[in-house]
């Protein structure tokens, strides 16, 4: 070897010791066989085993990590590479911890010597950095395995999902629309995205789905249920619940974005369609409110015109009509009912209010007994603007009495449980109908029962027979009887047909009761041409003999005036009594109010023993009215069966100022000229009847 190759060789070993010493590091000297010849200070602490660790050991005992290695070091020395390295090799030194180095090999030449240098560079720092960089290396690539794992997992969540979900933007455009809202509403995904969320809404609804910029605490709102619209245009119900979704990440705890920065908050709403069961409720709804207007009793028609408004408003309907059958017959459109707007009143009041049998909808429904639907297409001339419309019959035992038309400004749809419901109610309102109407007969038929039973009985024994089955029978101390007769009768009879003769009797007896309605009297009954009548029962009153003494005068006013207007000569016989008598109903059947007793008796004598145009009364009863009325004294006279007794003749009531009194003059009737004094008696009562008749009116 020459001089200047040795020279730069001792200046080659020079700077790789210096650069050694630059790089900090330790390191030692071997020669071919691998036997130490220098060491560095410090080395120590990087060798296996530090005692081994001196000049004339075998290198490969302290740093064992070079067993096997020969050939590669050889190659080095030998110039077919330049150096040989050893990274990463570790040790655990004092106390446990971990020192880490790197082992460097150079040939070393020097005179008479090949061998080796090896550089020992500590790079525990670097290790522990380099495995930090890797443990978050593999950290992130599982976390971002983990990601895509969990959003495949909720992309498949998502697509599975049986709730329709929609993401919007806080503007309320639609981000994102799963496969469950597109069957849900009809769409497809693209026809969705970049379009507000109120097309999926009702018109009436959308302002409840407007976007609004989120305030503190009102991230969410649930069970909020919407009236929403599929592309169809067919309705359904929807319930919704929404929640805040934040996508600025970085402004994540900031205040709420608002103004220009909203954009950095979504909505995400999910939506469970609740038609069916919004619908069951609304018919349940339905139905209660059905029957809580018909156990009200109202009139029927009130009771169709709220169950029209209660059917509609309860089941979503938009307008209603209620039709009734009428006698022709024929179908009249009776109410309508809206509940939006399409109401043309215009038209309310014009003639399109009958319903051909057969023709239209709600014809049709008349001629089959049947509901029908209208799933398109339906038009009403006073309710406008709708699309379908149900129409179901009010009928009771097959009989149709009417319909009810419920219409929408939407499609419709068939609903099986609407068509139960309706028909139900349908039934129900029919047998509403007939129950009415079969009330009102009954209570007509009643009212005239009870009107006949009045007639027959007087009002309060009527009450009482009602009630009670046992006899009715009571004692009255103080009343008074007449007897009226209508003289010559018997003789008229002979010369009228009998229609004639029950004519002249009806106007005359039916003059009378409304008399004795007058004066407040009970009408006991009538026999052939005889009037019974009495006052003082069965309400007691103590004016009963003023009251029947007016009424006789009356009834003789009556005659008169009936032979002035139909040209006839009757004259009426008028027998008084008062007195204490019985008075009731016995037996089971035809009924009858009647009196018994002596004054009975003696009432009829009056009669029977009075003269025809004379009103002929008891002492009895004289008394009770002597001060309030006028009279003739008849005198003693014998009564058949009473024997003698004083009788009077009533001739009218007195005037204010008048002071007769019994001692007016005597009426003298003898035996040979009766007939001659009634037919004078008869002229005079008439005439003097008369004029009091003509004075009255003048």
């Amino acid at each position: 070897m020459s001089i200047i190759s040795l020279q730069n060789n001792q200046m080659n070993q020079i700077l790789n010791k210096l650069l050694l010493l630059l790089r900090q590091m330790e390191y030692l000297v071997t020669d071919r066989n691998l036997t130490i010849v220098e060491i560095s200070d410090g080395l120590e602490r990087f060798a296996d085993v530090p005692e081994d660790l001196a000049v004339g050991e075998d290198v490969r005992q302290a740093f064992p990590e070079l067993y096997g290695m020969e050939d590669i070091l050889e190659d080095v020395l030998a110039g077919n590479q330049d150096r040989f390295e050893l990274k990463g090799i570790g040790r655990v030194g004092e106390g446990g911890a971990h020192l880490y180095f790197d082992l460097h090999a150079i040939a070393h030449h020097e005179q008479n010597f090949d061998g080796w240098l090896l550089g020992i560079e500590e790079v525990t720092d670097k290790m522990a950095l380099e495995q930090t960089l890797v443990q978050a290396s593999n950290e992130m690539e599982l976390l971002v395995l983990a990601l895509n794992k969990a959003k495949d997992y909720i992309d498949k969540i998502i697509t599975s999902m049986a709730d329709a979900l929609i993401v919007t933007t806080a503007e309320g455009k639609i981000k994102t629309i799963n496969k469950a809202a597109q069957n849900l509403f009809g769409y497809e995904a693209a026809e969705l995205i970049g379009m507000p969320i109120a097309v999926l809404v009702a018109p009436s609804e959308r302002h409840r789905m407007l976007p609004t910029v989120p305030q503190s605490g009102d991230e969410e709102w649930n069970g909020a249920d919407m009236l929403c619209q599929t592309k169809g245009g067919c309705r359904l119900t929807v319930s919704f619940s929404r929640s805040l979704l934040e996508t600025d990440i970085e402004g994540a705890g900031r205040e709420r974005a608002t103004g220009a920065e909203k954009s950095a908050w979504d909505f995400v709403y999910i939506g469970r369609d609740v038609t069916a069961q919004k619908r069951r409720y609304q018919r349940q709804a339905a139905q209660n409110t059905v029957n809580r207007i018909l156990s009200e009793g109202p009139e029927v028609g009130e009771a169709l015109v709220r169950t029209l408004a209660a059917i509609a408003e309860n089941t979503g309907w938009d307008g209603g009509e209620l039709w009734m059958v009428e006698p022709g017959p024929r179908l009249r459109r009776v109410d309508i009912w809206p509940k939006i707007t399409p109401v043309n009143t215009d038209r309310r009041a014009k003639p399109f209010t009958l319903a051909v049998f057969g023709e239209g909808l709600a014809g049709r429904v008349w001629a089959t007994g049947e509901p029908q639907w209208q799933l398109d297409g339906f038009e009403s001339p006073p309710v406008v603007g709708m699309r379908g419309a149900l129409a179901f019959p009010i009928q009771s035992g097959g009989e149709v009495l009417g319909v009810i038309v419920l219409c929408s400004v939407g499609v419709v749809e068939v609903d099986e449980d609407l068509l139960s419901t309706a028909a139900a109610i349908g039934n129900q309102l029919g047998q509403f109908i007939q129950r009415q109407r079969a009330e009102k007969a009954l209570l007509l038929e009643q009212k005239k029962t009870e009107r006949l039973l009045v007639n027959i009985l007087p009002e309060q024994i009527a009450s009482r027979l009602k009630q009670e089955s046992a006899i009715i029978a009571e004692s009255f101390n103080d009343v008074t009887v007449l007897f009226a007769d209508i003289v010559g009768f018997t003789q008229m009879a002979a010369c009228l047909n009998p229609i004639e003769l029950v004519e002249i009797l009806n106007k005359i007896f039916s003059q009378f009761d409304r008399l004795t309605e007058k004066h407040g009297l009970e009408k006991i009954k009538t026999i052939g041409d005889a009037y019974m009548v009495v006052g003082g029962l069965p309400v007691p009153r103590d004016d009963h003999a003023q009251a029947i003494a007016q009424m006789a005068l009356d009834m003789q006013t009556s005659i008169a005036e009936f032979n002035a207007k139909y040209h006839k000569t009757l004259s009426i016989r008028i027998g008084i009594h008062s007195g204490p008598v019985v008075a009731g109903v016995i037996g089971i059947k035809k009924f009858i109010y009647d009196l018994w007793g002596d004054t009975v008796n003696t009432a009829s004598r009056m009669e029977s023993h009075g003269l025809a145009g004379t009103i002929h009364i008891s002492s009895a009863t004289y008394e009770l009215i002597k001060s309030e009325f006028l009279f003739e004294k008849r005198g003693a006279i014998q009564v058949k069966g009473k024997g003698e007794m004083r009788t009077y003749f009533l001739t009218g009531k007195k005037k204010l100022g008048d002071s007769s009194d019994e001692s007016d003059s005597e009426f003298v009737a003898h035996s040979g000229d009766v007939r001659r004094k009634e037919s004078s008696q008869s002229t005079l009562d008439a005439t003097r009847r008369l004029v009091e008749i003509i004075e009255d009116k003048l």
